[in-house]
């Protein structure tokens, strides 16, 4: 039950993004880079959900390289996406926004890898002797 329920939020996020990339819509967003932030953005939180879903899938090959596997899954990922946006209208395939996928997941991963270390660092469990 816990290794399905953390990979739902991948598996939502994965088709949130198909959809909204299926949509034709122009590049209303494209002044001066703030799609690139946004796609780096997308593809960040995407490569959390999908970390989270790699290191509860119980999997031990992939959860000792979860940062290696979270980044190749989200990268390949990230191209399809791209792809799949060469087929839509008023869209198109662009490797400027794949590297700005690709640089929002190492810099987001990176960052939440760290941050759990920080966290679980500092966590003491009390020990309670008994008498």
């Amino acid at each position: 039950m816990r290794k399905r329920l953390a990979q739902l939020p991948v598996f939502v996020y994965t088709v949130a993004i198909f959809v909204g990339s299926s949509l034709p819509i122009g590049g209303q967003f494209n002044v001066l880079g703030k799609d690139k932030i946004l796609h780096a953005i997308e593809f960040g939180l995407y490569a959390i959900a999908m970390n989270v879903a790699i290191v509860y899938s119980g999997n031990t090959k992939y959860v000792q390289g979860d940062i290696f596997y979270t980044i190749l899954f989200s990268m390949f990922y990230a191209a399809f996406d791209e792809i799949h946006q060469g087929f839509v209208p008023l869209r198109d395939c662009s490797v400027y926004d794949f590297t700005a996928d690709v640089i929002g997941i190492v810099i987001f991963i990176t960052i939440y890898k760290l941050f759990n270390k920080m966290v679980k660092s500092r966590y003491v469990p009390i020990k309670i002797k008994n008498k």
